[in-house]
């Protein structure tokens, strides 16, 4: 049956009725932006930004939630003058702004989005904070091989993040795919700091991803999701060996080193620093 609605229902459609609410806050944002209405947040001392009124909330929550606040502080701490980021699942671009905050000048981006339209939003904060020119938005998704992946939209009610299933589904979309070897070769980008935040789909870019990372040796932000690795049939515990493999010898969350043993157990979402 639920196959059968997939099919007859378009996701986009089935994706705005999932929750009328958020619905028509999406609409009521992208009016307010229309008429030039942006928001301006400060979220840690000293460092206040612009965005879209989409933008609002996801930002904010890095203020008001204690683990993602924890989140950007310790990318703070480990941010560097000059550096150069590899924003993996930059989503609106919090990240990326604080990298080019931190950096400074020099400081340059590579944020990739697989999400269209949460792309137009992080391209709009960039020009609202006068960072564009200091950042290339790309617009795939990052995996084992080059080609196409295939992602589900989560339109209004998931703030247009697009998500890989746990098991096949009729409602996928295609979108253009990167290995990190192939994206870095490309771009001849070398990162100083990469941060992966990409729902369960760390297991195969890590995997791909372990000579380039032994040989850049860049400073690792990663969220490492338990529990929807194992949804998706990946061993948790196989990502700490990843890491190990790729030169990571400490690994840090909240400040505090965490062994391999307690990373492969995590259910919940890991925000890690990885350092070699």
């Amino acid at each position: 049956m639920n196959n059968l609605v997939r099919v007859c229902a378009p996701r986009p459609l089935r994706n705005w009725l999932r929750s009328p609410s958020r619905s028509i806050q999406y609409i009521r944002h992208r009016l307010v932006y229309g008429i030039g209405i942006v928001s301006t947040l400060e979220l840690l001392p000293g460092w206040s930004v612009k965005c879209h009124p989409a933008s609002r909330s996801h930002f904010q929550s890095f203020e008001d939630d204690p683990a993602q606040r924890d989140e950007l502080q310790a990318f703070f701490s480990h941010s560097s003058t000059g550096m150069k980021l590899l924003d993996i699942g930059a989503h609106h671009g919090l990240f990326t702004l604080a990298a080019l905050h931190c950096g400074g000048s020099p400081a340059r981006v590579i944020a990739v989005e697989p999400s269209t339209r949460a792309a137009e939003i992080l391209k709009i904060n960039l020009r609202l904070n006068n960072r564009a020119d200091r950042v290339c938005v790309e617009n795939i998704a990052l995996g084992p091989t080059d080609g196409e992946l295939k992602m589900l939209t989560t339109g209004p009610a998931g703030a247009d993040y697009l998500v890989v299933p746990a098991s096949t589904r009729p409602d996928t979309t295609f979108v253009p795919q990167r290995s990190l070897p192939s994206l870095l070769r490309e771009t001849q980008f070398q990162p100083t700091h990469i941060k992966m935040d990409v729902e369960s789909c760390e297991y195969e870019i890590l995997e791909s991803s372990i000579e380039v990372l032994a040989s850049l040796k860049p400073t690792l932000f990663l969220e490492l999701h338990g529990n929807m690795l194992r949804a998706r049939g990946k061993d948790p515990a196989r990502v700490p060996e990843m890491l190990r493999a790729a030169g990571y010898r400490q690994f840090l969350e909240l400040g505090r080193a965490i062994d391999s043993c307690e990373l492969a157990s995590r259910k919940a979402t890991a925000r890690l620093v990885c350092l070699q």
